[in-house]
Formats: structure tokens, sequence, C-alpha cells
């Protein structure tokens, strides 16, 4: 069946109504499950997985594909306003989404990342189906070769992001592949890098987990300092005329969106790659290509805007 006909099916007539309402209570399901810590999408897919055994399989593929991307803006959400990311695409939104809200623009960040999620999605959806066909002959010649040099554009872009110390940088690096060892082997299934022989380390150290670790622990242990000092929580002012506002901002910073749309989308159909490293290299060149790269950290819309088009291209 080809997608015009599943399209066609998934969205007839009858099952007009039962479909949109699948699509709401999925992305709403999405955003509650992205926005806590540590769970994300592919966590939250598998908890309601034998909800779909009730409805007809497209629908039930209409929820699951609603909920996934529901669960990647929850993610953002977090990562937004409490600096602690929900999933591992999210944690490059953090870098500025997060000093946006301790700067009063919660809501704007908020927004950012809606609108240049949508735009990223749509853009990579309306490419796919119109180059599937090419795209999967590309990505099964793609070989052990292509796959290292991806991941030394990445590891090349990460560098460009610690600024001038790049000593630390590289170290960073190199202490992260060592922590990624850790766990049984692949190939041999032998276990490497497990230290007092722990049954814990057989499984690997996750790099969600430590983002959260990083992010959430330093958090956590201000907002505790801030509270003692009469601190009030981080709040997004998110009505009709500041979604207006907030879209009219964004889409200042199209150049943005466009480059990394194209980034993730080309990512995405590489084997071996993720939203992860997408994220964070359209960051990284967005910083790289932004007039004012001093600003990123400190609070910039386009790095927002440049992660969450990435994931969503993804």
């Amino acid at each position: 069946m080809d997608t015009l006909s599943l399209l066609a099916q998934g969205f007839g007539t009858s099952l007009l109504p039962l479909n949109l309402l699948i699509v709401v209570l999925g992305v709403l399901a999405g955003i509650f499950i992205g926005a806590l810590p540590g769970l994300g999408p592919v966590n939250g897919v598998a908890i309601v997985l034998p909800m779909t055994f009730i409805v007809p399989p497209v629908s039930a593929m209409i929820f699951l594909a609603a909920l996934y991307y529901g669960a990647m803006y929850g993610g953002a959400l977090s990562s937004i306003l409490l600096g602690m990311p929900g999933d591992s695409a999210a944690v490059a939104t953090t870098f500025d989404g997060r000093p946006m809200a301790m700067n009063g623009q919660a809501g704007l960040a908020v927004i950012g990342a809606a609108t240049a999620s949508f735009v990223g999605g749509t853009v990579a959806i309306v490419l796919f189906t119109l180059f599937a066909v090419p795209l999967s002959e590309f990505a099964l010649a793609f070989g052990p070769a292509e796959e290292f040099a991806l991941v030394l554009m990445a590891f090349s872009t990460f560098v460009a992001l610690g600024g001038e110390d790049v000593f630390k940088t590289i170290a960073m690096i190199a202490f992260g592949l060592v922590l990624s060892t850790v766990g049984l082997d692949l190939i041999s299934g032998q276990p490497r890098l497990v230290f007092f022989d722990l049954p814990g380390l057989y499984a690997g150290i996750g790099f969600l987990v430590i983002a959260i670790g990083v992010y959430g622990v330093g958090e956590l242990l201000w907002t505790v300092e801030q509270k003692g000092h009469g601190g009030q929580p981080v709040q997004a002012k998110v009505g009709f005329m500041d979604i207006l506002r907030g879209m009219r901002e964004v889409f200042r910073s199209w150049r943005t969106m466009s480059f990394s749309s194209m980034l993730g989308f080309f990512v995405g159909t590489l084997p071996a790659a993720g939203a992860t490293p997408a994220a964070l290299m359209s960051y990284g060149m967005a910083k790289s290509l932004s007039k004012k790269p001093d600003s990123f950290g400190k609070g910039n819309i386009e790095g927002v805007v440049a992660p969450e088009t990435a994931w969503a291209g993804w």
C-alpha cells in the first residue's frame, strides 16, 4: 500500500472525527509525558502501546506518531521552564531556553520551540514524501566510513561550541567516549569497563542519565537556594496576543529554521544518527553563522529555534 492510499484510509470521511480526536489526545499525552525529565518519547510510546489495540491499525499509527511528536516538544518545556532536559534531543534547547526563561522570556521560548518544531516537522514530512525512494537507496549505501565521517563532523561542531577553550572540549569528548564503552560489547557480548562487576553497569551509561544529572542536580540546588531567599518559580505567559508576537519574532530567524530543517532531515536519513547530534550540530552551526555569537548561551531565540527545528526535521 503506497503513502497516498494509507493517508486516504487513515483520513477517510468516516474515520476523520475519530482520527482528529486521536491526534489531539496523542499530542496532549505526549506533552505530559515529555515534560517529565527522563521519560522521553520512546518510553512514552512503550507505555501507551497496549492502548492501540482498541483502535484501527491506521488510527493507532496516527496516535503513536502524535504522541511521539508531543513528547519531543514536551522535552523542550522541561528544558526551558525547569532547566532539566526531558529527553536527550532537548539538551541543546537548555543552552538558551533556560536563560530566556530566567530573563522573563519563558513564553517567547516556549512559543519559539513550538513554532520551530512545527516548521521542521512539516518540511521533513514533505521532503520525505517526495524523496522516500532515493533516500532509502542512499541510506543503504551509507557504510562505516561515512558513519565515521558523520561522527567526526559532529565532534568538530562540539569543539566549536566550546569556544576558545578547545582542550577542555576535546577532553570531555574523550571522556564521553570512554563512558560510552561501559557495558556489554555489541559484537562479542563480553563486558567491558564494568567496574567491580556491578550488574547495573552492564546496560551501559545513557546520555540522558548524565544530562539530567548534570543539569537537574545543579538546577535543584539553585532552586532550593533561591526559595530560601524569596525566589519565585519561572512562569510562562502564553496568551493569544503573546503567541502572535512570539511567532512574529520567531519567523525573523527564518534563515536559522531553513538550514536547521535541512540539516535535521539530512541527519535523520542516515543510519546510526539521531535527533541528539542533529540538534547539537544545528545549534553549533547557528552559533557559528550568527552575527552575534556571543549572545548564545545567554538567551538568544535562535539558540532555541535551531535545535528544535533540527530534531523535528529528523
